[in-house]
């Protein structure tokens, strides 16, 4: 059973390989995926503030390597 990291890589992968064959361009996929996302967080209840704090988080965790870097004490 996939974890929801491993989930949500595999429908970015599958996303990617579905463009690629309509022949879309990544950046314009990324940029759909990213809107529909926060759609769909802001739908669920959760607030413009809440979702850009999650943001800024994951971005100020997210190593050059691409991995999600956090330390805990």
């Amino acid at each position: 059973m996939a974890n929801a990291h491993q989930l949500a890589a595999s429908m970015i992968q599958e996303a990617m390989t579905r463009a690629d064959a309509e022949g879309l361009d990544h950046p314009s996929v990324y940029s759909a995926l990213i809107w529909h996302l926060l759609s769909s967080m802001h739908q669920s209840g959760k607030s413009g503030a809440d979702i850009a704090s999650e943001i800024q988080f994951t971005l100020d965790n997210l190593g050059d390597d691409g991995d999600f870097h956090v330390v805990r004490n």
